[in-house]
């Protein structure tokens, strides 16, 4: 009911890579170049979080790849009701943007709009949550040129659907998210980050601290960095407990960079990640946010992909590719066991993107 149509100049589009474009609030550009497509049953690639796109599953017919990096910047703050509206490929920048609330990368090329797509969290999730969690606004431009509504851009005004949480993770293949708006925190009065190489003890003993921490990272090398956010005194207090010597804040930007050419992500119950990891080759790289059950695996052999699946698997969780060649893709798989709602998921594909003009074979479905 809070769909509507515009007409305006075509967005431009290419063949073989998303094209760029000016500032101003044009999501209605957005959505008109769909329109073309939809009509001509032409697939297109949604141009969404630079890198982000090239996460997951490849796409199976992207012909058409756009853009929409740079149209509008964050525009609409309200520092009173802690709101924050930004439109449709901005890049996330800083703590203090969306997607630096739950920690996620912020790398050059890296939008608010891809992370959203995409679903992607980092360290900080273990604080703030998801972004579906501060997610109070959203705007999606539709296959068939129309734009849809829902939420608002002071509180969480939701009845019927909740369009946000469906277009959160759905890799495009739904709908393009061309604006966004969001719950913001305050920033931390003290901001302290320490580390440790005792390995899983060293974790057991963070998470039993007075404070709970903000993020902790546990490497495959023994390696412990945690972070903690509150006022100077507990902070302090806290750290001096465990006994841990403080690291540079650049740490947390150091990890960010952190990726292999071959890269599967596994998330599993909290209680569950240590002994999945513990299951994995010997020797192996990876990198884990015990606080929240999700960890990252630079694999090297497929076979061991597909063990570690199934023991992911029967632990009640999932391993996705994030990175690998097709060929790997095509013979290990990019998502695993198909999930009990596949059905439903393409019933909403059918209901959606009929025409199946966008990012098709992107996503499970």
């Amino acid at each position: 009911p809070n769909a509507r149509r515009f007409r305006s100049q075509d967005v431009r589009a290419s063949p073989s890579r998303p094209s760029g474009g000016e500032g101003g609030d044009r999501s209605h550009q957005a959505s008109h170049g769909r329109r073309p497509c939809h009509d001509a049953r032409r697939s297109r690639c949604g141009g969404k979080g630079g890198d982000s796109r090239r996460r997951r599953a490849s796409r199976r017919d992207g012909r058409i790849a756009a853009s929409v990096r740079r149209r509008a910047p964050h525009r609409r703050a309200r520092p009173r009701d802690r709101a924050l509206a930004g439109g449709h490929g901005r890049e996330r920048g800083g703590r203090h943007h969306p997607g630096g609330t739950s920690g996620a990368s912020g790398e050059a090329g890296h939008t608010i709009g891809g992370l959203l797509a995409t679903g992607w969290t980092g360290p900080l999730r273990m604080r703030y949550g998801s972004p579906r969690d501060f997610l109070i606004g959203i705007r999606v431009a539709l296959p068939d040129g129309r734009l849809a509504s829902a939420g608002g851009r002071v509180v969480k005004n939701v009845s019927g659907y909740d369009l946000m949480k469906l277009h959160l993770g759905a890799m495009g293949s739904l709908g393009v998210i061309v604006a966004a708006s969001f719950k913001v925190f305050p920033q931390p009065l003290h901001d302290v980050t320490v580390e440790s190489h005792d390995g899983w003890p060293a974790v057991d003993a963070v998470l039993a601290a007075p404070v709970a921490p903000s993020a902790i990272e546990l490497f495959s090398d023994g390696r412990v960095i945690a972070r903690f956010f509150g006022s100077p005194d507990a902070v302090n207090s806290t750290v001096k407990t465990l006994g841990w010597p403080g690291t540079d804040r650049e740490a947390w930007t150091q990890h960010s960079h952190r990726a292999a050419d071959r890269w599967a992500r596994i998330a599993v119950p909290r209680t569950k990640l240590r002994e999945v990891l513990n299951a994995l080759p010997q020797g192996s790289r990876w990198w884990a946010s015990p606080g929240v059950g999700i960890a990252h695996w630079a694999f090297d052999d497929e076979a061991a992909v597909i063990t570690a699946r199934t023991f992911a698997e029967s632990a009640g969780g999932s391993l996705v590719l994030m990175f690998a060649p097709d060929q790997v893709k095509e013979k290990v798989g990019a998502w695993g066991s198909p999930p009990p709602t596949l059905e439903v998921m393409r019933r909403l594909k059918e209901a959606f993107d009929p025409k199946h003009i966008l990012n098709p074979g992107r996503y499970v479905i």
